[in-house]
């Protein structure tokens, strides 16, 4: 069988590569529909100076969920993956520890409230 060539060439880089190009779309989408914002304006705002505010914390979830994630350890892929961050524009990743602290807090407060009064604008946007 005769070889072939192959019409392409390898080139070492620099640029942020990252494995989750998929869910980047699907994280690119929840940007455009503003969904940050609506979620921060929702919820409350963070009680520090240095707080994350709650779309910090609730995106994060949703795109490990949308990955495949199972637990709130899973957080630690996006927060490793520094292409995706960049890619999407994630500034800050909490620990799982404290997602899990602020999970808490919101679910014994009025979170659930918040979350579905973010659902409702969602769901009536034209």
């Amino acid at each position: 069988m005769p070889s072939k060539k192959l019409s392409f060439k390898l080139k070492s880089t620099s640029d942020e590569l990252t494995s989750q190009s998929g869910i980047a779309l699907f994280g690119k989408y929840i940007s455009k529909l503003r969904l940050p914002k609506l979620i921060d304006l929702i919820f409350p705002s963070p009680k520090s100076f240095n707080g994350y505010l709650s779309s910090e914390y609730i995106l994060p979830v949703v795109l490990s969920l949308h990955g495949g994630g199972s637990s709130l350890e899973d957080i630690k892929l996006i927060k490793e993956d520094r292409g995706f961050r960049k890619l999407l524009n994630i500034k800050n990743v909490s620990s799982s520890w404290a997602l899990g602290n602020w999970l808490r807090t919101h679910s014994s407060t009025d979170g659930m409230a918040h979350i579905e009064n973010v659902n409702h604008k969602v769901s009536t946007w034209p």
